[in-house]
């Protein structure tokens, strides 16, 4: 789309009208510009959601396989591993599926930051260790 409204607008640009409705030319490639920009954003972040994806499923099936070893060998059962499940989950106090803002305290500035989505402190950008085996 943007290069349809890049070439509607260079076109009467070029024609010698000075622009569509009053807006100069300069208007309207400025324009045409940010619409380029914004579908190459979009682009970016749709590809970055199908690799999430792909991560994602990638993942649920290394779950489902080492779940399933872990069954055969040490005969553990289904309802052991949803009371783990819960367990892991109230960690940090919520049940909410998820493993919990935890705070760390930095090994370099003795601040403390936030672990669950950053890997260096927010401080001073030292790097922060794992507190999970997941999150290595």
């Amino acid at each position: 789309m943007s290069r349809i409204l890049t070439q509607i607008f260079s076109g009467i640009g070029s024609s010698g009208l000075g622009g569509i409705g009053g807006f100069p030319a300069a208007q309207i490639d400025e324009v045409s510009s940010d619409v380029s920009r914004a579908t190459a954003r979009a682009d970016r972040a749709t590809q970055k959601a199908i690799e999430a994806e792909q991560k994602f499923e990638r993942l649920q099936i290394v779950t489902q396989a080492m779940w399933e070893i872990l069954q055969e060998r040490l005969e553990v059962t289904d309802e052991e591993l949803e009371s783990k499940i819960q367990e892991v989950d109230l960690r940090d106090g919520v049940a909410d599926g998820k493993m919990g803002g935890e705070v760390a305290i930095c090994g370099n500035c003795h601040r403390k930051t936030g672990v669950r989505h950053h890997r260096r402190c927010m401080y001073c950008g030292f790097e922060l260790k794992a507190r999970h085996v997941v999150e290595r």
